[in-house]
């Protein structure tokens, strides 16, 4: 794993523009007064090659990868309304299985970049 400070996140922008302009990489945005307060990054699981080795026999799966608020946003329940958004939107188009990737005992902001476990316990996710 890289170290935070070490994260080219230039780079990694470009890298997530060129996915979104190519179609590969879907999300959704959050705004508060015209002003992007949060992002979730999800997608077909095909799109993400890093999942390859979490295999499923399903190709109508939803992987749930990332989300990002701003600080002075968390906690007041913009991570669940992304969850509902993806929940609704995988219904209306059919999907299977939405997987996400939380960990149990994140300790820090940074461990839990795929949204904090109780959540999606929360939520019926097993």
């Amino acid at each position: 794993m890289t170290p935070i400070e070490e994260v080219d996140h230039g780079k990694s922008r470009d890298d997530a523009i060129w996915l979104v302009e190519k179609g590969i990489m879907r999300g959704y945005l959050a705004f508060e007064h015209g002003t992007v307060v949060g992002w979730r990054n999800m997608s077909d699981k095909r799109a993400f090659s890093k999942l390859n080795d979490v295999q499923t026999d399903e190709e109508n799966v939803i992987s749930i990868t990332r989300f990002v608020i701003q600080k002075e946003y968390r906690g007041k329940g913009i991570a669940q309304k992304f969850l509902d958004k993806i929940i609704e939107d995988a219904r209306i188009n059919k999907k299977k299985i939405i997987e996400a990737y939380p960990r149990r005992n994140a300790k820090t902001e940074f461990g839990n970049f795929h949204g904090p476990y109780s959540m999606y316990e929360k939520n019926g996710f097993t």
